[in-house]
């Protein structure tokens, strides 16, 4: 019965120390600083993840291009020129940025940050990963890779897409479009790859120098009133086509302010009239598209000496006395025409009475009804009816012709585009093109989440803290209480079964005690119970190197990343490869490993109690004998 007791004791300290030893390892490797860091270091986790992971996702980003969309819910995607090289430029200057001897110390310092806070070690995390200062080291390999991916390049293909949605409904309504080559041409123009890389160098260093804290606060400020000038070239090329300029002008500008002087009917007598239609009509072919386009294009030079604040406002003036000339020449043709037209369609007048009626309207100068004294007689009264005539003209002319045309600032506005843009625009041209701290924050803050300058500048610099994760990441580190809970359970558990342990421990050697001889009893109830701490050490220990012989591949290749499959097609591939379920079956290998190592407190002391109470109590029944 003894003996069925110690096998029942013997059996139930295995099953306690197994678990002992299980929640012991899970307990070291959520609490111990380095325990889990060894353990990926083990299984060269941080060189598979450096070598291959960052590399796979480098190469997905440059695949998948950049993706712009449009208000017009268009999309255009940005593709690098160069896959091929644009993948080997960036991984080198990532390796060049972050070493693997610093990507390892810094992933370790993260991991044992960690796991102090969770383990209530540290109640606020702080880890310093140095950012400022690669970064500042690292200024000349921007530049590097910049032109080796042609970032200029990219940057107004981007510029290009967000022009077209720019520029379309304004064009639209001037009457024509850009073409995405055009844009693309103007772009090149208007801001060439040495003024785009130099402006982008100048942010690129301000926010690593205010990350460094070497500044007090972001300020970037790109003069742009030298791309303005520039811009208008373009324009004036683009208008001066097929006279989309020339339409420009006379629609829009000209014959609205000319229609505001001209009656819309004018009497010349005789019945001759003329309406406002048929003015503008004439004056249309007394402007030269040359002098109408040279017009337009001082009205784009003075909106840009107004926009660049060289002038207080957008007033222009047209002389017209030249075209006022050229006008009442052109109506006084057009009043010929018209009475000889008149006349060659009246009748002669048949009688006395018809003559005088006719007679009396000539002298009024109304239209007749009659010739008198038929189509023989006209040449009588023509000349005096055409000076008449010539003389309304010129009073018209004189009266209603403007000899120039003084055009206001709304004018300009009104043809080039809205008053409080074309304001704010001249002010953002005077001033540049600026980035400050404001921009830095509305990037990152929310409606759910503001943060303050130095918040940013702490989280780009490296500086993680509780602040910044909170407020700008959002992520509440007070939720790590729950998982601090399961850890405490863990560790309680721990204890209770240490606690179990001992209590069988002497439970087992109270029962062995009982078979012994008395003078030898306490030595051989140490040897039983380390002989069975022995065995039962041992036995663990061979069924965690059995574990290790399990095979957990089918499991892993069961799991899918349909999410990351859409979006980084290379990094899923390799994380459902062979390479990575090796490098879990590797991770789990080292735990397992480490977990062996734990057993050794058991099995070293055990081995040694047992080893000397056994040779010590075989001497004493030896001498006893001898004795005997």
């Amino acid at each position: 019965m003894r003996k069925i007791c110690l096998i029942f004791i013997g059996i139930i300290l295995f099953l306690a120390m197994s678990v002992s030893v299980l929640l012991s390892h899970i307990s070291s490797t959520v609490s111990d600083k380095n325990l889990f860091s060894n353990t990926l270091e083990k299984a060269n986790f941080y060189d598979y993840f450096y070598d291959s992971l960052i590399t796979l996702l480098v190469e997905d980003i440059v695949e998948n291009g950049y993706e712009i969309n449009g208000t017009n819910q268009n999309s255009k995607l940005v593709k690098f020129y160069d896959n091929e090289s644009a993948k080997k430029s960036i991984n080198l200057y990532i390796k060049t940025l972050i070493s693997k001897e610093y990507f390892k110390e810094k992933t370790k310092l993260t991991i044992n940050q960690i796991l102090m806070l969770v383990n209530n070690e540290n109640h606020d995390l702080s880890i310093d990963y140095d950012f400022d200062i690669v970064m500042k080291d690292s200024i000349t390999d921007f530049r590097t890779l910049s032109k080796d991916l042609k970032f200029a390049q990219l940057i107004k293909d981007i510029l290009s897409v967000e022009s077209v949605e720019i520029l379309q409904p304004l064009t639209e309504d001037l009457g024509f479009e850009y073409t995405e080559i055009e844009i693309k041409t103007a772009l090149d123009d208007i801001f060439p790859d040495e003024w785009i890389e130099n402006n982008l160098f100048i942010i690129h260093d301000s926010v690593i120098y205010f990350i460094a804290k070497d500044t007090d606060s972001f300020l970037v400020t790109i003069p742009i009133d030298d791309r303005l000038e520039l811009a208008a070239d373009v324009i004036k090329n683009k208008l001066n086509e097929d006279d989309i300029l020339y339409d420009l002008v006379l629609k829009k500008l000209l014959n609205p302010l000319l229609e505001n002087n001209l009656s819309n009917i004018t009497n010349f007598g005789y019945g001759i009239t003329v309406t406002q239609e048929e003015v503008l009509s004439i004056f249309k072919t007394l402007a030269p598209k040359d002098w109408v386009g040279m017009h337009g294009n001082n009205i784009i030079d003075s909106s840009v000496s107004y926009l660049i604040s060289e002038k207080d406002d957008l007033s222009y003036s047209i002389d017209l006395s030249d075209r006022k000339i050229a006008a009442a020449i052109e109506l006084r043709k057009f009043g010929k025409n018209k009475l000889d037209t008149l006349l060659s369609e009246l009748p002669a007048c048949q009688n006395f009475i018809q003559s005088s009626l006719a007679t009396s309207s000539i002298a009024k100068k109304n239209k007749p009804s009659c010739i008198p004294g038929g189509q023989l007689a006209i040449n009588i009264f023509y000349d005096d009816m055409i000076k008449i005539i010539n003389d309304e003209i010129d009073k018209f002319i004189s009266d209603q012709f403007p000899s120039k045309l003084d055009l206001t600032s709304q004018d300009v506005e009104g043809l080039i585009g809205d008053n409080s843009e074309f304001i704010k625009l001249r002010k953002n041209i005077s001033d540049g093109y600026s980035l400050t701290n404001d921009d830095l924050i509305s990037l990152i803050s929310s409606e759910e989440r503001s943060v303050d300058i130095e918040d940013i500048r702490s989280l780009l610099s490296g500086n993680i803290n509780n602040k910044n994760l909170e407020t700008i990441i959002g992520l509440e580190i007070r939720e790590i209480d729950e998982i601090r809970s399961y850890i405490n359970q863990i560790k309680l558990m721990k204890t209770v079964m240490f606690a179990i342990i001992f209590m069988l421990v002497m439970l087992f050697a109270f029962v062995s005690i009982k078979s012994a001889n008395k003078s030898l009893r306490f030595l051989v109830s140490i040897r039983n119970t380390s002989f069975i701490f022995l065995i039962s050490s041992l036995s663990i220990g061979l069924i965690i190197q059995s574990v290790k012989l399990i095979d957990i591949t089918p499991y892993l290749e069961n799991i899918s990343l349909p999410d990351i499959e859409n979006t980084f097609p290379n990094l899923s591939k390799e994380l459902n490869s062979n390479n990575f379920i090796l490098q879990i079956v590797d991770i789990k290998d080292a735990w397992i490993n480490e977990m062996f190592i734990s057993t050794l407190i058991y099995i070293l002391p055990s081995m040694i109690f047992f080893i000397l109470s056994f040779v010590y109590i075989k001497n004493k029944e030896k001498n006893k004998k001898g004795e005997s």
